[in-house]
């Protein structure tokens, strides 16, 4: 609003107006032409709430002097529920067949990562177009585009898989969720930012939400924007061609002040400080529709989730407070762990004994982990047993490995047991697991398949029970997150065996989008040091988990 305030005054020496005309008119036309598509509103005119009012008024109101629109870029980001595949789509339809003036064989885009992520928004185009009285006197819908019934005009969805040449003459281009476009969808992005120099006006809109560190190109373009609103005042500001629109909850940031103690932003600390994604107050910043869209009770269903559950915590900052989050956390704090140290039980007594073994690589550390659960006697909302757990780890390692084994800490967890030693890892392995049956009654382990078939089928033969884990994220991230719950809880209890803190604290673990959800897995490649007893403690954990509870009066050996 600031920028276009300043603008008005300013402006006009740098060759832009502002029509007030055509910015009525651009307002006016989305309830007297579109129609919502999805929810309670289904049917009905497209009413604009005040922020996408103001998105289309600045849009269109803006000119050059030679009368076409000032803007050639537009971007918008902001949490989800916000309405952005219908605002995009009624774009589309705008620059399809409704433009001022209108342009004769307009070629108008909807592009994503995928040909079927693009389709989200022309379909909701489509339903738009078969909704309106006034748009079905303009065009045609089919399954793969939208044409004028005079001209030669369309609206295609378009996909980096998309079976294409390179001739686009782009009149519209919506980019949708640029976040999830990496470096090897550039070529799409720069062929279709480039295919408009023919067009009087055209107009590439982009609407997505916050990405993570590995969202380069996402990045890059937010970075542009940013800079066009923070620096609209200078003579020639950055960014005059483009529109954006950005609403995300503030982060910590160092303010510019220099610690000066009469500052009102930081009160001399030299630190602005964030918003707190917790507080419903703050939740408007990232959704500028709500408590309309998206409602009171869903934000705080999501937060009440996100404050135990890691993976809803990334989707939560990512989605709903449009949050740059990190691909790659540190998965377990010191604090936390320290936390967790306590005195064992008699596993004698625990109703559940599971294992794993994790081998790691040629000349590395491989590991057995080990849960043990026992009840509580409470029971959750939906009538669970709520459990807690103690975990404990073995790790063994070749003689010809490169590390120097004499030095501390290796050579205190070879002394205390913990570290063992040998030409023949895979034997002492498979000789500890027989002990474990036998002392332990630990039956049932866990196991990665990649690497470790033929060692699974040996021991089988001796009555073991050897339960595939694959190492992917579709398997790891229920374990993980629940894992990572639990030991903020208080539920998960180790006795201060310093080698699995030493891999626990070093594991860092890796999420990624796959549509509204997190996946989320244990990075060994980007962990500073091995990880492996802690892997497999929790994949000991998972299947712990779920075991099923013991008949009264009765052990399970596993």
């Amino acid at each position: 609003m600031e920028r276009h305030l300043y603008d008005l005054k300013h402006a006009k020496k740098r060759g832009h107006q502002f029509d007030v005309k055509k910015a009525e008119a651009a307002v006016k036309l989305f309830p007297l032409v579109m129609v919502h598509t999805k929810g309670e509103w289904s049917g009905k005119p497209f009413q604009l709430s005040g922020n996408q009012a103001f998105i289309v008024w600045c849009l269109f109101g803006w000119r050059r002097d030679d009368g076409t629109r000032r803007f050639r870029h537009c971007y918008i980001t902001c949490a989800r529920k916000w309405g952005k595949s219908e605002f995009a789509a009624a774009l589309g339809i705008i620059g399809l067949c409704l433009d001022d003036p209108i342009e004769p064989g307009a070629e108008v885009y909807c592009a994503a990562t995928k040909e079927d992520q693009a389709r989200i928004v022309f379909d909701v185009a489509k339903q738009m177009g078969n909704g309106s009285p006034l748009l079905r006197r303009l065009i045609k819908v089919n399954a793969k585009s939208i044409t004028t019934l005079k001209g030669n005009s369309f609206f295609k969805p378009l996909g980096s898989d998309s079976k294409t040449s390179d001739g686009f003459n782009l009149h519209f281009g919506i980019l949708d969720e640029i976040h999830e476009w990496q470096d090897r969808h550039r070529g799409l992005y720069e062929k279709l930012t480039t295919a408009h120099g023919s067009r009087r006006q055209a107009l590439i809109t982009i609407i997505t939400t916050a990405g993570d560190d590995l969202s380069e190109l996402w990045q890059e373009i937010d970075d542009l924007c940013v800079s066009a609103l923070e620096n609209f005042k200078n003579d020639n500001p950055p960014g005059d061609n483009r529109l954006a629109f950005i609403a995300r909850l503030d982060e910590q940031r160092q303010c510019k002040c220099d610690s000066d103690a009469n500052c009102k932003q930081c009160s001399g600390s030299g630190i602005i400080p964030g918003d707190d994604p917790f507080n419903p107050k703050c939740w408007p910043k990232a959704n500028p529709n709500y408590p309309i869209t998206p409602k009171h009770e869903f934000l705080a269903e999501q937060a009440k989730d996100a404050e135990d559950n890691p993976a809803a915590k990334h989707a939560f900052l990512r989605y709903h407070c449009n949050l740059k989050v990190t691909a790659k956390d540190k998965a377990i704090l010191p604090i936390t762990w320290s936390q967790a140290k306590g005195q064992f039980a008699d596993w004698n007594t625990a109703d559940v004994v599971c294992g794993a073994w994790d081998m790691g690589g040629q000349d590395d550390l491989a590991a057995l982990g080990y849960c043990a659960r026992f009840e509580t006697g409470q029971f959750d909302q939906e009538n669970k047993p709520i459990y807690k757990y103690e975990i404990d780890a073995k790790a063994f390692i070749n003689t010809e490995n490169e590390r120097d084994i004499t030095v501390e800490p290796w050579s205190y967890w070879i002394a205390s047991g913990l570290l063992t030693v040998s030409s023949n890892e895979l034997s002492e392995m498979r000789n500890q697991v027989l002990h474990d049956l036998r002392e332990k009654h630990v039956k049932k382990w866990a196991y990665d398949p990649a690497n470790s078939r033929d060692f699974a089928q040996s021991l089988e033969t001796e009555g073991i029970e050897a339960i595939k884990f694959f190492q992917n994220a579709a398997m790891w991230t229920e374990p993980l997150t629940c894992f990572l719950r639990d030991l903020k809880h208080g539920r998960i209890t180790h006795n201060g065996n310093t080698l699995l803190e030493w891999a626990a604290l070093n594991m860092v673990t890796h999420s990624q989008s796959r549509g509204a959800s997190v996946v989320l897995i244990p990075d060994k490649k980007t962990s500073k040091e091995k990880i492996d007893p802690i892997v497999s403690v929790i994949m000991a954990y998972r299947f712990a988990s779920v075991a099923p509870s013991r008949p009264r009066g009765k052990m399970l050996l596993y």
